[in-house]
């Protein structure tokens, strides 16, 4: 098979051996390439085809992106090489070392330098960046000359997500975690890089369900029944649509004092918790399941924080409860309660962190006590046991 070699009889793996186009075979040496570009493979002369076949094509991308690399670095002249042996003078390219790192190093620095990140933000990134590499052309060094590699890069990417039935908010999704790299990239190292992506066809999102009462009032029943802190999770979510990465990034010393005041309650996003806007930073009351809720959130939540998906958990419960929803649809589930029990829109909006919430930041730092003896926190507790009357009346909190 073309480029895979076994040098000797004494050597148990096969290598892979390729050389470089004859123009930068003097900037490989320069820049401590060799004179071929040569490695070592982990596969035996008698392995099967098929082992050869995947370990060639893997390497036969690495040669093409160094040989990208190679072709950027900036070229400041040319001089003469003498062959000792022959005496015979070559004309030869003389380039600068590159001061800046190839773009498939970027991610790492931009997690180092700018913004550290765990957990599944971390895992997404990671994930999306591996699968832009794939289809960049090659693996230049950051430069201004990358930007055509890039923009080719990110169209094959774009294309094979729509082959494998992505959606655009999946694209755009994927695109923009990349994108947030090399824009960082372009201020650090003061790049021209003008990122021009290909328009996303329009997409309307299919409508998510919302539980029924009925279905509500099931998924209460048995979530009681589990007592655990999953259930106490989902209990709580229901009862303000709160995502599961939120319930990861409670203040969980707060928690405790703010569901044993009376009404119980839980704040969202005070001091310096995030949050993804700054109206869904609220108090949610807690009226439904308080129990339950008061004993097992702040281990749920602690998990959670710990957990790569703080969803997975959530979802895996749903399904093996019989329910075709996500954690997500406790959101919409909400709202839709919200519109059939006629609650004043502010005090809705207050519990769920939507636009004219009546909550604001300062209210969110008084304590727990200040909180609980507020007129607001009393309002709220009212229009959540309106919301809630269809579970109340027929389900023991």
């Amino acid at each position: 098979m073309k480029y895979l070699q076994r040098p000797s009889a004494n050597h148990k793996y096969l290598y892979y051996q390729r050389p470089w186009p004859k123009e930068l075979v003097p900037v490989a040496k320069q820049h401590g390439y060799g004179a071929i570009y040569r490695t070592k493979l982990d596969v035996k002369p008698d392995s099967p085809d098929i082992d050869k076949a995947v370990a060639k094509s893997a390497e036969d991308k690495k040669y093409e992106q160094l040989v990208g690399r190679l072709a950027s670095i900036p070229v400041v002249g040319t001089g003469l090489s003498i062959n000792l042996k022959t005496g015979k003078r070559k004309k030869t390219r003389i380039t600068t070392q590159p001061t800046t790192p190839p773009i498939s190093s970027l991610l790492t620095i931009f997690h180092t330098k700018f913004k550290p990140e765990s957990g599944k933000a971390l895992k997404d990134r990671q994930k999306y960046w591996a699968e832009f590499l794939e289809h960049m052309p090659s693996d230049r060094f950051t430069s201004n000359a990358a930007i055509n590699d890039i923009h080719q890069g990110f169209d094959l990417w774009q294309d094979a997500m729509f082959s494998r039935g992505c959606t655009p908010a999946t694209v755009a999704r994927g695109r923009n975690s990349v994108t947030a790299v090399l824009n960082w990239a372009t201020r650090e190292y003061r790049l021209d890089w003008q990122l021009r992506l290909r328009q996303l066809p329009k997409h309307k999102p299919k409508p998510k369900k919302p539980l029924s009462h009925h279905e509500q009032r099931e998924l209460v029943e048995m979530l009681l029944a589990d007592g655990d802190e999953t259930a106490a999770m989902i209990l709580f979510m229901l009862q303000g649509g709160q995502m599961p990465s939120e319930v990861a990034r409670l203040d969980r010393k707060l928690l405790v004092e703010t569901l044993a005041a009376d009404p119980p309650f839980v704040v969202i996003g005070n001091d310096d918790i995030e949050t993804k806007t700054s109206v869904r930073k609220r108090v949610v009351p807690v009226v439904l399941a308080a129990d339950l809720i008061k004993a097992k959130l702040s281990g749920a939540s602690e998990r959670a924080a710990k957990a790569a998906d703080s969803a997975a958990t959530v979802n895996k419960r749903l399904k093996a409860r019989g329910f075709k929803a996500t954690g997500h649809a406790m959101r919409h589930t909400f709202k839709a309660n919200c519109v059939a029990a006629d609650v004043n829109p502010q005090l809705t909006a207050s519990i769920a962190g939507w636009t004219g919430s009546v909550v604001n930041e300062i209210m969110l730092n008084y304590g727990s006590e200040g909180l609980a003896n507020s007129e607001i926190v009393k309002s709220l507790t009212e229009a959540q046991r309106k919301i809630h009357r269809h579970l109340l009346l027929e389900i023991k909190p």
